[in-house]
């Protein structure tokens, strides 16, 4: 067992389908251990690793993280998409620089209003409230608040040295506190709620990437503000936008190394060969399959455009969440929650990649929707949570032959073989 390896400095665990953490108690001198993509719920027996500097627990299924608070070595800390509430006992971890806080129900930031030695705070996707409590921690240089419901961002006037920053903008008071951040590098804006004043607030010099979950509705003056710094991009055009070639006039082309957009009302690309863009992705854009495939093969023979569309591939389908990959704590439990009938945030809660595009519950609600013939994995006519889903979130567990279809087949299904169903869902996850 590994108690036999007390010296051991470094362990990486991560999807291993572990829920048991006592074997690893004897391990004193870790340093590195990483435990993300698991089963673990009980994580008490950590709390003898006190020389610890570096921890990763995401996607888990934790909710009680008292026992961290003896490890107060740690730099950094990773529990995302877990089960977590209470995180007062993250107080004592007075000398952790990076933690990361996304994707579970935390309401109460207070306790880590100590940690002024942290550099990066990401705490996306939460039931957060309120932030003012976060003003010590004048040496952050990332911040991701997004997707909560704060109402008062004036405390990021404190962080003089933001240069990572993800929020919310759902009223003007959140546009001006955004405009007086003139130093970013990466920025990442949630606006569905509120029509933006201005593109102006875009137009930083030395932004390198720029993620727009807001609503534009002028490309031409969207594209002529943005910095020509800029590397990444991603943003969403409203559904009555139908033409997109004025990205054409973006100068250096070739400078983007991504460049994402949500076109609805977008049916031709052809404008795209010999663009000058190296990667191009649509997501939820009008554009018919057969055009893109059409143009894929095109740019394929010119050594063009890398081009990809969401919807248009098979290999796409059990990415849910848009991460470009498939796993069984999102994508899986995703499915087996729209089957069960879940909607809402029921249906999203922690179940979303942090990575991911698609994650508002009402673009999963709809593009589950669109997918439920193809969630019929064992063809039977119906999709179901017992059968279906259980099949797909046994295989994305690493389940095979008969563990992955074992009492999970459906009466007078087309697919009743355990490499049947694995072959079906394979066609249907993202290529590695």
């Amino acid at each position: 067992g590994l108690s036999a390896f007390v010296g051991l400095t470094s362990l990486s665990l991560n999807s291993n389908k572990i829920s048991d953490l006592n074997p690893l108690a004897g391990l004193i001198n870790i340093e590195f251990l990483g435990l993300s993509q698991n089963l673990i719920h009980d994580i008490s027996p950590i709390s003898e690793l006190t020389n610890l500097k570096t921890l990763y627990l995401r996607s888990n299924l934790i909710v009680d993280i008292n026992p961290l608070s003896e490890l107060i070595d740690i730099t950094l800390l990773t529990l995302g998409n877990n089960l977590i509430v209470d995180i007062s006992p993250l107080a004592e971890l007075i000398n952790c620089t990076r933690l990361f806080l996304e994707d579970n129900s935390i309401e109460d930031v207070s306790p880590l209003s100590n940690l002024i030695t942290l550099t990066d705070l990401n705490v996306d996707r939460n039931a957060i409230q309120d932030i003012s409590s976060l003003g010590n921690l004048v040496q952050l240089k990332g911040v991701y608040i997004s997707n909560n419901r704060i109402e008062d961002l004036s405390v990021l006037a404190s962080f003089t040295d933001l240069s990572f920053v993800g929020l919310d903008i759902r009223s003007d008071s959140h546009f001006n506190v955004l405009n007086s951040l003139t130093e970013l590098v990466n920025l990442y804006v949630v606006a569905r709620e509120y029509r933006l004043p201005s593109y102006e607030i875009f137009n930083i010099d030395g932004l390198l990437s720029l993620e727009c979950d807001c609503v534009i509705e002028n490309l031409v003056d969207f594209l002529s503000v943005l910095p020509l710094s800029l590397e990444y991009l991603y943003f969403v055009l409203a559904d009555d936008v139908t033409d997109l070639s004025p990205v054409l006039n973006l100068p250096d082309a070739e400078r983007f190394w991504g460049f994402m957009v949500a076109a609805p009302g977008v049916r031709d690309i052809d404008f795209l060969l010999g663009s000058g863009f190296q990667q191009f992705s649509l997501l939820d854009s009008g554009v018919e399959c057969i055009d893109v495939y059409r143009l894929i093969e095109l740019s394929r023979a010119n050594g063009g455009i890398s081009l990809s569309a969401t919807g248009c591939y098979r290999d796409r389908t059990f990415d849910v969440d848009g991460s470009l990959s498939s796993q069984p704590l999102t994508d899986g439990l995703l499915v087996i929650r729209y089957l069960f009938g879940f909607s809402g945030s029921a249906l999203t809660s922690g179940a979303v990649a942090a990575s991911g595009w698609r994650v508002t519950d009402e673009r999963i609600s709809e593009f589950l929707g669109a997918i439920t013939r193809e969630l019929d994995i064992d063809g039977d006519g119906e999709s179901k949570p017992l059968t279906d889903g259980l099949l797909l979130i046994r295989y994305l567990f690493g389940f095979s032959g008969d563990s992955l279809i074992s009492g999970a087949i459906g009466s007078g299904a087309e697919r009743d073989t355990a490499e049947e169903v694995e072959a079906y869902i394979l066609e249907r996850v993202p290529t590695q």
